[in-house]
């Protein structure tokens, strides 16, 4: 059994992990406490749209609420910003999941996302099947 990437996501618990059979070459990037997945300096050149994404961001709400959402494509900064908006997480999980669908890939990759705050934590998935 091949396992790509998971996702953690309890009440003050968060994490994301990344391999892949399609691009095996890439990394983890701290960028000012947004992570980012990031070709390594050695990978080959692609215009691949999945190999590159802000895995985990960090939000504050309208409330002064610490968020985090993190995820396995670029989805999670479109979750990110509708937690910046005040979003409550299952609505700010469910509508970039819905919108981008899976991702198109020779995969059919799911899109996995979570949002994990100190006292709360919910995931969204959406799948070809």
């Amino acid at each position: 059994m091949y396992v790509g990437r998971f996702v953690v996501v309890a009440p003050g618990v968060g994490a994301y992990r990344v391999s892949s059979r399609s691009f095996p070459n890439r990394r983890v990037v701290d960028r000012d406490g947004t992570l980012t997945v990031a070709p390594t300096p050695d990978a080959p050149e692609t215009d691949n749209p999945y190999v590159s994404y802000n895995c985990l961001r960090p939000v504050e709400t309208p409330t002064g609420r610490t968020l985090v959402a993190l995820g396995n494509g670029s989805h999670v900064d479109p979750i990110a910003e509708k937690l910046e908006l005040g979003y409550p997480a299952r609505d700010a999980l469910a509508d970039p999941l819905l919108a981008l669908d899976y991702e198109k890939d020779d995969y059919d990759t799911p899109r996995i996302a979570g949002v994990v705050g100190s006292d709360e934590a919910s995931v969204g998935i959406v799948r070809r099947d």
